[in-house]
């Protein structure tokens, strides 16, 4: 017989999560990845307030990992959050969830399971809306422009908009197009607007220092040819 606590090959079968496994950390994880994190907790811990509190600094050690710019929502409302959603998971595993309840949770399984502060849709904008600064003739600009609706301090920046939208989207632990190569890309993008912006910076200050140079010359040849007249 198997250990007690690990589950057998047919009961995995019929599991929410299907086999136990620890979360993934170069990813935001699925609700099927939560439930597999559950499982893989519930083997080593038998305390159901303790299992939650591990699952739950998983996941936000995770979202820190993969965006730490991402605002969070806050301890309690993911406590509730998750405790539910175990709830649900251990009712359909023992084929004690009613039908209204299992098909919404079959259907967010491959789904991100979302603990960022930002509540709205992170809809797209247009160039020429009012909420959008965008200098770009129309018709040239090639940048999506993404719209939070939250409040300040839910907010997501600016630059952070379009990985949360593309994680919201994505049908699977690595569906989105935000994972490189085992690294963040949403970092590696922030890592390579940051380098553009400095040698914008040193592009601007070398041309200011030529300009400088070159009205300095002019004023002394100006000077020159006033005392020779």
């Amino acid at each position: 017989m198997p250990p007690k606590g690990k589950p057998t090959r047919g009961k995995t079968s019929q599991n929410y999560g299907g086999v136990f496994a620890d979360l993934p950390t170069t990813v935001l994880p699925t609700y099927g990845d939560v439930a597999r994190c559950y499982y893989f907790v519930r083997n080593a811990e038998k305390h159901k307030p303790t299992q939650i509190k591990i699952i739950q600094d998983k996941i936000e050690n995770v979202w820190q990992q993969c965006n730490p710019a991402l605002p969070l929502m806050q301890k309690k409302s993911l406590t509730r959050k998750l405790t539910l959603f175990i709830t649900r998971v251990k009712d359909f595993d023992i084929k004690n969830l009613k039908a209204a309840a299992k098909k919404p949770l079959l259907a967010v399984k491959e789904k991100l399971f979302d603990i960022s502060a930002c509540t709205c849709q992170l809809p797209i904008l247009e160039c020429k809306s009012k909420l959008v600064f965008c200098n770009a003739e129309e018709g040239t600009c090639n940048k999506i422009h993404i719209n939070c609706e939250c409040a300040p301090e839910k907010r997501v920046p600016v630059e952070e908009r379009e990985y949360l939208r593309d994680q919201r989207m994505k049908t699977g632990t690595f569906g989105g197009r935000f994972q490189f190569g085992g690294r963040d890309l949403a970092a590696v993008q922030r890592e390579e607007r940051r380098e553009h912006r400095e040698e914008s910076h040193a592009r601007l200050r070398h041309n200011e220092s030529i300009r400088l140079e070159e009205n300095v010359q002019m004023e002394m040849s100006f000077g020159s040819e006033v005392n020779i007249l």
